[in-house]
């Protein structure tokens, strides 16, 4: 799935369709640069979770398939970052560096919201 309307909005839709939960590190978040410098402001680290526009593709594979996209990453010359797991336990976890869980305020761009 793309991640053009947040990565929590567009994460919670495969979350949703599978019956799965996930448990997401933003230690591993691949943010830019411009990110990474706004975020060293002070500014909450979650917040950029939710923004969209981003275009950026999310997808889940088994542990088994580990080595595989790694080589397809390097062949295409693509960075492909793990950011997180799925877990059989339903919800979504977001880890500090410290290890601790976070909440997130908002997911994204709901197309079926008010935004008037």
């Amino acid at each position: 799935i793309d991640v053009s309307d947040g990565l929590i909005a567009d994460l919670g839709h495969i979350l949703e369709a599978s019956a799965v939960g996930a448990e997401l590190s933003l230690e591993a978040m691949p943010y830019s640069s411009d990110v990474k410098k706004w975020l060293g402001e002070g500014n909450d680290a979650t917040l950029p979770l939710t923004w969209g526009d981003d275009y950026e593709l999310l997808f889940t594979a088994s542990p088994e398939q580990a080595s595989a996209i790694q080589a397809l990453s390097v062949r295409l010359d693509l960075p492909l970052t793990r950011i997180g797991k799925i877990t059989e336990q339903p919800g979504l976890r977001i880890f500090t560096p410290e290890g601790e869980i976070t909440n997130v305020a908002g997911t994204g761009y709901d197309h079926f919201g008010n935004h008037a």
